[in-house]
């Protein structure tokens, strides 16, 4: 909440792994359902918790360059 009120609001990518057993992926989604206006989520399908960052590099990085 606290971020949403920075001007411009920050972009934050989302990149989480459909079956991360330490974070559930609806908290992801719930999370960029709550602030569209800045947050975009991305599911990594198949993606542990940390499996995303190996298996989805080129989406993030594409994403840090928008």
């Amino acid at each position: 909440a606290k971020l949403s009120r920075r001007s411009p609001p920050p972009r934050v990518d989302i990149f989480h792994g459909t079956k991360d057993d330490i974070i559930p992926v609806r908290m992801g989604r719930e999370l960029a359902a709550s602030f569209p206006a800045f947050v975009r989520f991305h599911p990594v399908n198949g993606g542990d918790h940390l499996s995303p960052l190996f298996t989805a590099t080129d989406q993030i990085i594409a994403a840090m360059n928008e």
